[in-house]
C-alpha cells in the first residue's frame, strides 16, 4: 500500500504499519488478523483468506477514516498481490465498520478483505 501515492499522501507519510509504534502519529493504517481456509475443489487445490485493515484517525467524527479506507480499497485493488506458486483469483473488501474510541476523540474504521487464491 505505501507505494500508492495517494494514500500515502493523505496519511502524511507512509504511515502503514503491521504493529504502529507507540505514539504513532495519526491518520494511519495497521494490518489486524486474518485467516485462511481451505477452498480446494476435486480438481484445484485453493484458499480463502480473509484479513482486516484497520484506519485509525484523531479527526472528530469517523469521516477521515472513511475515506482513508476507501483509498485503501483502491490501494489493495489495484496492487493484485502475487503470492508464490499461487495466482489471485478475486480480491475484494467484505465489510467496513467504523468505532469511535477515547470518548469519541479517535475513529477507527475496520475493513475485512477476502482474497481467492488458486495453487499453480
Amino acid at each position: 500500500m505505501i507505494s500508492d501515492s495517494a494514500l500515502t499522501t493523505r496519511l502524511g507519510g507512509e504511515r502503514v504499519y503491521d504493529e504502529a509504534p507507540q505514539n504513532a502519529q495519526m491518520p494511519y493504517v495497521v494490518f489486524g488478523e486474518a485467516q485462511a481456509k481451505d477452498w480446494s475443489t476435486s480438481g484445484d487445490s485453493g484458499s480463502e483468506h480473509r484479513f482486516a485493515v484497520d484506519i485509525w484517525s484523531e479527526h472528530r467524527g469517523v469521516s477521515e477514516a472513511l475515506e482513508i479506507s476507501s483509498l485503501v480499497a483502491s490501494a489493495i485493488a489495484a496492487a493484485a498481490p502475487s503470492v508464490a506458486d499461487h495466482r489471485l483469483i478475486s480480491i475484494a473488501p467484505l465489510s467496513l465498520e467504523t468505532r469511535r474510541e477515547q470518548n469519541g476523540r479517535r475513529a477507527r474504521a475496520r475493513q475485512i478483505f477476502r482474497a481467492v487464491l488458486e495453487k499453480i
